[in-house]
């Protein structure tokens, strides 16, 4: 369709010198360039041969990635056209926003452990350049 319209959100890392090279934060926007480009479609792939799909329908789909140095970005869709809404971050979350947020945890790591105890060769693949973040702090 030609004329379909398309709701995106652009997400570009600094650019800033001084930043980069006093931030740890370039790690994880990696992590998250490579989850977009190659975990996320390999576990949605996973998920069509379980015949699972709309399991992940919380993800936004990714357009576009580059991790090109420097012009690191990544197009994904808006969630927000989806009835999907961002918390206050002055509110404090209820009962059943937490809720949400841990059976929504608890799903996307059961995703990924059930894919690594099948494929756990394939998962070592997907993963082997991820650096723990929590390393760098």
């Amino acid at each position: 369709m030609p004329n379909k319209r398309s709701n995106l959100v652009l997400k570009t890392y600094k650019r800033n010198a001084s930043f980069r090279e006093v931030s740890s934060a370039r790690v994880a926007y990696t992590r998250e360039l490579c989850w977009y480009s190659n975990i996320f479609p390999t576990l949605k792939l996973f998920l069509k041969e379980k015949c699972m799909n709309g399991f992940l329908d919380f993800v936004p789909k990714a357009r576009f990635t580059s991790n090109i140095s420097n012009r690191e970005s990544n197009i994904l869709e808006n969630l927000r056209y989806q009835d999907f809404r961002l918390c206050q971050r002055t509110s404090t979350m209820n009962l059943n926003h937490i809720k949400l947020i841990f059976a929504t945890y608890g799903k996307w790591h059961g995703l990924t452990m059930t894919y690594r105890d099948q494929y756990p060769e394939k998962f070592s693949e997907i993963t082997k350049y991820w650096v723990d973040v929590k390393l760098l702090m």
